[in-house]
Parts: C-alpha cells; sequence; structure tokens
C-alpha cells in the first residue's frame, strides 16, 4: 500500500472514530431519555452536549456533575468522570433520579494503530435494574473499513449493523453499505456515496 493511500485510510479511520463520539453522545441523550422516562430540558440538553463533545475532542481526564429537570418536573443527577488512557479512554456515568434509583452507563474505547482497529464497548443499567450492552469494532481496510456492532437492550433482545466502506480514490469518493438486524429480527440495508473533504484527500 503506498504512503500516500494508507494516509489517506488514517484520515477515514479518524473521522470514524469523531462519528462514533458524535453518535455516542447522541445514543447517550437518547437512552438518558429512556431510562429516565421522559424528555429532556432541550436547553440542558444542548448545553451538556455542546460540553460532552469539547471535552470528548480534547480527550483529557474529567469529571462532571450535572442536573436536569425533565418535562414533568422530574430532577435527574449525573455525574460523568472520563479518564483517558495510552490508546483510547473509558467514561463512567451514574444518573440517579428523583425517587432515589441508579442508572448506569460504562464505555471504554481501546484504538489500536498498528492493527488498524477502533473498538468501543459500552454496558450499563436503566432506572428498572435491567441491564444493556454494546459493541463496535472498525477495521482498516485495503480500500477504506469495515465495522461491525451489537447492542442487546433491557429486555434481552440482540440487535446488529454491519458496514463496508470503500473508497474510490480517483472519484475521491467513499460509498458506505450498512446492514441493520433489529432486535425484532427485521433486517434492513442502504448504501450511500459522498466526496470525501479536500482535506482527508490532500493527505
Amino acid at each position: 500500500m503506498s504512503k500516500g493511500y494508507s494516509l489517506i485510510l488514517a484520515a477515514i479511520l479518524a473521522t470514524i472514530a469523531q462519528q462514533g463520539v458524535a453518535r455516542e453522545l447522541g445514543v447517550s441523550q437518547r437512552i438518558d431519555a429512556r431510562v429516565a422516562g421522559g424528555g429532556h430540558n432541550l436547553e440542558a440538553r444542548a448545553e451538556h452536549r455542546a460540553m460532552m463533545h469539547d471535552r470528548a475532542a480534547k480527550r483529557q481526564n474529567f469529571n462532571q456533575s450535572s442536573t436536569r429537570t425533565l418535562a414533568n418536573g422530574e430532577v435527574i443527577q449525573r455525574n460523568t468522570t472520563q479518564t483517558v488512557t495510552d490508546n483510547g479512554f473509558t467514561r463512567n456515568s451514574t444518573m440517579t433520579n428523583s425517587e432515589g434509583q441508579t442508572a448506569t452507563k460504562n464505555v471504554t474505547v481501546v484504538n489500536d494503530k498498528e492493527a488498524g482497529t477502533h473498538s468501543r464497548t459500552m454496558s450499563g443499567t436503566n432506572f428498572d435494574g435491567k441491564t444493556y450492552s454494546g459493541s463496535s469494532i472498525t477495521q482498516k481496510t485495503e480500500d477504506g473499513f469495515t465495522r461491525e456492532s451489537t447492542f442487546t437492550n433491557p429486555e434481552g433482545k440482540t440487535g446488529s449493523r454491519s458496514t463496508v466502506g470503500v473508497v474510490d480514490k480517483e472519484a475521491g469518493t467513499m460509498t458506505k453499505t450498512t446492514t441493520i438486524t433489529t432486535p425484532n429480527g427485521e433486517t434492513k440495508q442502504h448504501s450511500v456515496t459522498h466526496k470525501m473533504s479536500q482535506e482527508t484527500k490532500a493527505n
């Protein structure tokens, strides 16, 4: 593989990692809503999301405590600790509702530069004490990447998501084909092609 092509793939993996953070933050917000049994105040959600994006981008150690009031008046307290490691990070969150019930979410991310992989594992419990978990691994390939993900919801049902990304260097595009199997056993597939950024192509 040429050095230039390797740099392109490295840039793609970096972008995937950033997108993973964005998805993770979005999923975190949705999980918070589910375990809390209501919607968040939009202003508080936006502020929290912006803060988490900023801290995730810097990849620094931090401890954060926040309080949110839901539409129904219930108060949710959240404590999050992130610890940066040599090859990734761990992030542990605990949420407590007005009734004193506790929900948790734990995330571990590991990057293996030599193997060209980015892996993420997640586990937690909701306010009813039920557990959920998920994992994904992204692997660099000769012409793009593959990503395999699984998720087990609090009811014990498992879903999966498989993505193949292929780079067309001449056209300056990347095509991603994704196959999703829902916890109910339904299978969906879609494919999208988009232009790579000028910065990525320049590398």
